[in-house]
């Protein structure tokens, strides 16, 4: 499996756990208006990805698009693809007339109902060199589960623990209801196995309610891209001590050895023979600020290894699209072929407001395509 689809797949769980809701209501309804110019404009960029379901599918809807200035759709239920394929001139339906002028001076607006009548917000606008601005707004009370740790609070979450230099992708966030582990295992009997949910590791006053996490282009031969988490504390001490605990539970569940480990530093320790998965060797090292664990002691030094910050102390989430391609061959040690990503990098930064959390995503354009 590519780096690519790992991180699409990754994608979309992450937003299906952000945007579902509780209880079922009214049936679903997705509504959708657009300049015809701009959607055409938008799908000659996925056509670019040669020889995939997308780009295929990108051109036959640019096929297919009809001759107007504003296109819409509307469906009664949550089906992208009856949206796509049942594209119209605005003019030949009044439910599409009042929802253009909600569109205002941007190129795409898309509101999707959920199961509780509320509705997901998106609107697109593209700029002169084709870069994309996109906003969401996500109705309160929508996030659930592991969602919430995608919930951006009112708080900066300050500056990048982990490095940014080569990274793929690289998050950072306060989230506003803090990282309750303890809620995020209840729901799951292996997960209350492994933690004993008396363990410290799981107590919320130990975290100061930031996380961060970074996955960086692999060399090739590796089997698994370098993965690297840093959970921020509010007491050093009380961190290592609940991680040591935490190390003591697993190795009383699976016969593992420990060795001591170091990286930039920062002490800690390494599981080397919890092989369960390609290149699985967990290490943590406890630095000032953050427990920091890896994938590997590669991927914790790597992540500590200094150099370009990444993202600024607003946090958020960083993907270089550029370098996909580049990951995909290092890990499957096949050239790079096809069509480059048509955006060369993507970033997200939501914050909480009165009505709703909105998401804003910038979407930075191949430059000379």
């Amino acid at each position: 499996m590519g780096i690519r689809t790992v991180l699409m797949t990754t994608a979309a769980v992450a937003t299906c756990l952000a945007c579902r809701a509780p209880e079922p209501a009214d049936p679903f309804i997705a509504i959708f208006a657009a300049r015809t110019t701009s959607v055409s404009q938008f799908l000659d960029r996925l056509a670019q990805l040669e020889d995939t379901r997308i780009g295929r599918r990108a051109r036959e809807l640019r096929a297919a698009l009809p001759k107007c200035r504003a296109v819409g759709a509307w469906v009664p239920e949550p089906d992208a693809a009856a949206l796509l394929a049942g594209l119209r001139c605005i003019g030949e339906d009044s439910r599409l007339v009042a929802f253009d002028r909600l569109r205002g001076n941007r190129d795409f607006a898309l509101d999707w109902q959920l199961d509780n009548g509320e509705s997901v917000r998106v609107r697109v606008g593209f700029d002169r060199s084709e870069d994309a601005d996109v906003e969401l707004l996500l109705p309160r009370g929508t996030a659930h589960g592991a969602g919430t740790l995608l919930v951006p609070g009112p708080d900066s979450p300050g500056p990048a623990q982990l490095t940014g230099t080569d990274a793929l992708v690289h998050v950072r966030l306060r989230p506003r209801d803090g990282i309750d582990l303890t809620a995020l295992v209840a729901g799951d009997p292996r997960a209350q196995q492994l933690f004993r949910l008396k363990s410290r590791f799981l107590a919320s006053t130990i975290f100061d309610g930031t996380w961060e996490a970074a996955i960086y282009l692999p060399t090739p031969g590796e089997a698994a891209p370098p993965l690297a988490l840093a959970l921020g504390f509010r007491s050093r001490t009380a961190a290592i001590a609940a991680m040591e605990e935490l190390i003591e539970t697993l190795r009383s569940t699976w016969p593992v050895a420990r060795t001591e480990f170091s990286a930039n530093g920062a002490p800690g320790t390494c599981l080397p023979n919890l092989r369960i998965m390609p290149d699985l060797a967990p290490c943590y090292v406890a630095t000032d600020r953050a427990l920091v664990i890896g994938w590997n002691g590669a991927s914790v030094e790597r992540a500590l290894a200094g150099g370009a910050p990444g993202l600024k102390p607003v946090g958020g989430l960083l993907v270089e699209l550029a370098r996909l391609a580049e990951a995909d061959s290092n890990l499957t040690g096949m050239p790079v072929t096809g069509a480059q990503m048509p955006w060369t990098r993507l970033h997200a930064v939501g914050r909480e407001e009165k009505d709703g959390v909105r998401v804003r995503v910038h979407l930075e354009a191949r430059r000379g395509t």
